[in-house]
Formats: structure tokens, C-alpha cells, sequence
């Protein structure tokens, strides 16, 4: 329409349907539907029979989308319907024919067996190019899909033979172990690192701890950035993690907002000359972070500062001298609470800070550990103003003390700051506040590596760490 306004409007094929279309494109972005006089009716299709784009219980319904992220499939569906079945009003206009029901119920069978025999088509004949190695990794998460239900149900409720899916599974497998070298490659063009954070136009922040732990820790969490350094710690957004790969890619999107000034620093700590540690591979995002310099430097970042921080003494001097260097770089962006029950409300400056032995020994060689998250604890409320000037308890998150807040949560306080950081407590999960340090439960999927906090942490997920 853009390209081609004359058509629509002034040329000597233009018709008055056309200059109303146009002018409804002109006014699409501030049009309203009640302004159009519509009025909506259910037409319902002229079928007696099961055909997958439709309802199993009522024929004459179309079919919905069964999950939350398939409406470009459900729109496939429609697509086919009117495509392939060919559509029209019946007369009367009470109800929706299909010219070619046969061709529909045909084609519906196909793209069933379609999907259910993707990889290795033709009785093993065929491979499909394998772009992504997942497949075995996450196959076997068929059995939760409800689509998997949807296509195997559709066949065996026309009565037809189901293709053995697992058998895509086996054959990929005696593929990939015959197969040495997937794919060759004549020359290769060198155009330096790839960014691993979008834009900064693109690049969202999160004012809020809903979604936060979609937005920050799984499989987006290099378009979104906490709106500050400290809202990330915010224990609303922590006591949603699920499992290790959640907790270490939150630590990447926080670290990512330093990475210009961390750069020098961790050129090279990801050259340790000890074996590499079995646990290590629960680091790593490879979808993410295959040529991202960024994402790589952090992933040996984070193991690094885990291995420092067990017990027994995992890094060298020279790695704890390291870690100590680059976490003077975000002492800056820290907000820590006095931490004394006469005004814990009240925060440190930065000069009190680094001038408690105890306070900032601690944070110079475990900060954003395990060891450390457990002890201290980010509290702030779950919604945040960035047009709030005013830096204080309330209107940021800040780190307290476990043991403190341990205490403090069901106390009740005349001082409204107090009673605010205590209800934030409060709010947390009981065996949270009961247990303390649980707030940071994302601990216990690493518990066999750290089995310190395995014996702290009673509600402990190895469940997450099993399906790892």
C-alpha cells in the first residue's frame, strides 16, 4: 500500500473498497475496532470428523493452540485449513464448508508423520543436516510436549500406525557415531569477536522482579539488564532461580554491564594449568557463547571465583589477587547496610565500607560466590523508580546480613524504614526465613560441588542438578 497508493486511491482502477482499505492502513496504528461498527458472529465448520485443525470433542470448532508460544503454528493450521480445504459460506451464511475434506484429512496425516519423523525421514534413508546437537540433550522432553500427544492422538484416532518416535533418537545417535566430521568447510573470513549484548537501544531494562528471572537468568538474559548493579541482587529475583544454570547465567548479565572495565583483568583466567574440574561444563551456554568473547572470558570468570572461594583453597594466590582486582572495580555499586540492629536501615558509605576489615575481606574475595550470597542477602521492594533521586534503604536494594534479618523478619518496628526492610523479609518463602541462608536456594544445585552448603541449605533441589 505504501509503494502503490495510486492503485488504491487515484488510479483509474480504483475503487471505493480500495480507498477504504487504504484509509484504514493510513489510520491502522490509532484505529480502534468498536469504531468500525462490526458486529461479530461465530460461524461454525461443516464437519463431522476429527481433522487435527479442528476440535477432537466438537468437529465443528476450530482447534486452539496448546502452549503459550504456538500461535505461529495454530496460524499454520489455519493456513492449511483454508489452503487445502478451500472454504467458503454455505448458503445462509450459518455455516463454513470445506470444498476438499478428503485432500485436508490427507495432507493433516502427512504433516503429522512429518514431525514425527523429521530427522531420520524414509526408514533411515534420509538424515536431515543436523544445525543444532541438542537433539540429544533434550529429546527425550518429548514426552512433556503436548503437541507430541496432539499427533500421535490424531493418527491412532483415524486408526493408522504411529511412527515409533525413539526410533529418531537411535538413528541420529549410529549416525553421529559413524560420522567423525559433520561438516567441511572450503575457506573461512575472519571478521573479529561477536558481540554477545545487543545495542543499547535494543538492550531493555528491568525495573521489576516479575519475570526478572526469565528476562535475567535463562535463555534471554543477554537482551534484558537489570535497571542498576544492586536491583539484580533483589532476593525477589534470587529466590526464583531454579537450578545452577540460572544462578551462573544471572551472574553473566550482571558481570556484562562491567565487562569494559573487567577486560584487561580477565584476559587470561581462563588458563588454568590444573585439569579441568568435572563440574565445570555446568557453566557453559554453548548456544550462546560459541564466539562471544564477552560470554567466554565470564564463563571462566565464574568458575574461577567459585574455585576461590571453596574452603579448601581452589585458586592460587596469584587467581585470588585477581579476583580481588575486579571486585574493587564494583565496590562502587554496592549498597551495604550498617548492619546493627539500632539502624541497619541506614547504609555505609563507600569510605565506611572498604574501612571494616571484616565487611570488605569478605566481599574482596567471595563476592557474588555462593559462600557470599548465602551470608548476605539483597532486599529492596520488587518494584523499582528510576526517576527516584533519593538513595536510600527504600528506594534500593541493599545487602544485609542472613543472621540479621534471621532475627529481625518478625520483629515489629515503629520506625517505618525498619518495619519495610522487615516485611521484605517477611515476604520471603518460610523455609527461607526459617532456614536461613535459603534465600539463596540456588546454591543446592551446586551441592556436589560445594557440599559445605549442601549440609546448610535443607531444602536442597537436586532434582535441578539431576536433570542437568
Amino acid at each position: 500500500m505504501q509503494d502503490n497508493k495510486a492503485w488504491y486511491t487515484d488510479g483509474p482502477d480504483a475503487t471505493p473498497l480500495r480507498r477504504t482499505l487504504y484509509n484504514l492502513w493510513k489510520q491502522i496504528h490509532t484505529l480502534e475496532v468498536k469504531s468500525l461498527n462490526i458486529r461479530w458472529g461465530t460461524l461454525p465448520l461443516d464437519l463431522d470428523r476429527y481433522l487435527l485443525i479442528n476440535s477432537r470433542y466438537d468437529p465443528t470448532d476450530m482447534s486452539c493452540q496448546l502452549t503459550g508460544n504456538t500461535c505461529y503454528f495454530q496460524t499454520y493450521l489455519f493456513g492449511v485449513l483454508c489452503k487445502v480445504g478451500q472454504p467458503v459460506l454455505a448458503p445462509g451464511a450459518e455455516s463454513i464448508q470445506l470444498h476438499n475434506v478428503d485432500k485436508l484429512q490427507s495432507t493433516t496425516v502427512a504433516i503429522s508423520r512429518f514431525l514425527l519423523e523429521f530427522f531420520v525421514p524414509n526408514a533411515g534413508k534420509v538424515m536431515r543436516p543436523l544445525t543444532n546437537s541438542n537433539i540429544v540433550i533434550d529429546f527425550f522432553r518429548y514426552k512433556e510436549a503436548p503437541y507430541f500427544e496432539l499427533m500421535t492422538g490424531y493418527l491412532q484416532h483415524l486408526e493408522l500406525n504411529v511412527p515409533d518416535y525413539e526410533v529418531q533418537y537411535l538413528k541420529t545417535l549410529e549416525y553421529l557415531q559413524k560420522t567423525k566430521t559433520l561438516h567441511k568447510y572450503s575457506k573461512f573470513s575472519l571478521s573479529g569477536a561477536m558481540t554477545s549484548t545487543l545495542n543499547t537501544k535494543s538492550l531493555q531494562p528491568v525495573f521489576g522482579t516479575d519475570d526478572a528471572v526469565y528476562k535475567l537468568a535463562q535463555s534471554n538474559y543477554y537482551k534484558y539488564r537489570a535497571c542498576n548493579f544492586m536491583f539484580g541482587f533483589n532476593t525477589g529475583i534470587m529466590n526464583g532461580f531454579k537450578s545452577f544454570c540460572e544462578f551462573n547465567a544471572w551472574r553473566k548479565n550482571q558481570l556484562l554491564a562491567f565487562y569494559d572495565k573487567l577486560r584487561p583483568i580477565l584476559g587470561g583466567c581462563g588458563r588454568r594449568p590444573s585439569p579441568t574440574n568435572k563440574y565445570r561444563d555446568y557453566y557453559f551456554m554453548p548456544q550462546f557463547e560459541v564466539g562471544q568473547q564477552e560470554l567466554i572470558d565470564l564463563h571462566d570468570w565464574t568458575y574461577l571465583i567459585d574455585m576461590c572461594a571453596m574452603p579448601s583453597g581452589g585458586g592460587s594466590n596469584a587467581e585470588m589477587a585477581m579476583v580481588q582486582r575486579v571486585n574493587q572495580l564494583m565496590v562502587q555499586d554496592i549498597f551495604f547496610s550498617t548492619q546493627k540492629r539500632s539502624n541497619y536501615d541506614k547504609m555505609l558509605t563507600q569510605a565506611e565500607f572498604t574501612a571494616s576489615k571484616s565487611y570488605y575481606k569478605a566481599f574482596l574475595d567471595s563476592f557474588m560466590t555462593i559462600p557470599y550470597l548465602t551470608d548476605y542477602m539483597g532486599l529492596g521492594f520488587a518494584e523499582i523508580n528510576p526517576r527516584e533521586k533519593d538513595i536510600n534503604s527504600l528506594t534500593q536494594t541493599v545487602f544485609y546480613s542472613t543472621d540479621l534479618m534471621r532475627g529481625q523478619a518478625y520483629r515489629m518496628e515503629h520506625e517505618f524504614e525498619k518495619e519495610c526492610i522487615n516485611q521484605m523479609a517477611r515476604c520471603l518463602p518460610a523455609s527461607s526465613i526459617k532456614h536461613m541462608p535459603t534465600s539463596a536456594c540456588f546454591a543446592c544445585a551446586s551441592c556436589l560441588a560445594f557440599p559445605s552448603a549442601a549440609l546448610r541449605l535443607p531444602c536442597c533441589r537436586l532434582a535441578s542438578f539431576s536433570r542437568l
